[in-house]
């Protein structure tokens, strides 16, 4: 979580999220801005062919450096931080854990790029059953995140007490697949948070908005009346 003084600096000026930080993970290593960090980009979308229920999809952060044989990220999980000045300090918000397989280039000693995904990624091996059945969904699929190495970071969600029968992978399934065929019965989407734990996101369309954001907080705010005036955004999950 954020201060409210972080919201604020963000909706009135985007310029301000111009410090970032990445620390090699189980290190004191942190690379900085203010050093050989030149920029890095996180790609996050639920949404596959235009559909979101069931997707498992994995965010994918980028980054560039200047680097001389100094850092080796290849096979490193790396933790990505941006920040913004508040109040004469700076405040930093966690963007998330990425595994890095390896560079983009086979000589890692000038500015280098490397791409790495969240542990989603984790979840890309064959299926192995050990469950007993009958069996709430919600304890298949905390069994599911076991098998993985991944911490499954709540139970409650949608149908999380459908009770499965037997085994319905057997043809060589990938838990990926798996957890998508759970995700479907679920009406919603999964992910890997900060917290390097898996949920299951529903869109929630009676509760409080966590944010509001109107035309005062951009220069370029242009809103489309095609279905009638808006006046703000809710952002809500």
């Amino acid at each position: 979580m954020v201060s409210n003084a972080f919201k604020e600096e963000c909706k009135g000026d985007v310029q301000n999220l111009k410090y970032g930080t990445i620390n090699i993970k189980n290190t004191s290593t942190n690379i900085t801005e203010s050093d050989d960090l030149q920029e890095f980009e996180i790609n996050s979308n639920c949404y596959v062919n235009d559909k979101f229920i069931g997707t498992t999809v994995a965010k994918k952060a980028i980054v560039k450096l200047l680097n001389e044989g100094e850092y080796d990220l290849e096979n490193k999980d790396i933790e990505v931080k941006t920040g913004v000045e508040v109040q004469d300090d700076i405040e930093y918000l966690e963007l998330g854990t990425y595994t890095i397989p390896k560079p983009s280039t086979d000589e890692v000693t000038t500015e280098t790029e490397f791409t790495g995904y969240d542990y989603m990624l984790k979840f890309d091996i064959p299926y192995i059953d050990d469950n007993i059945y009958p069996i709430r969904m919600d304890n298949y699929l905390e069994s599911l995140c076991e098998q993985v190495g991944v911490t499954l970071g709540s139970k409650n969600f949608p149908n999380n007490d459908y009770m499965i029968k037997g085994n319905p992978f057997t043809n060589g399934e990938t838990c990926k697949t798996v957890l998508s065929n759970i995700v479907q019965l679920t009406g919603g989407f999964a992910e890997i948070d900060v917290d390097e734990k898996l949920y299951i996101r529903n869109f929630d369309i009676d509760g409080e908005a966590v944010e509001t954001i109107d035309g005062n907080n951009y220069d370029e705010f242009k809103p489309n009346n095609m279905f009638g005036p808006v006046n703000s955004v809710r952002i809500q999950m």
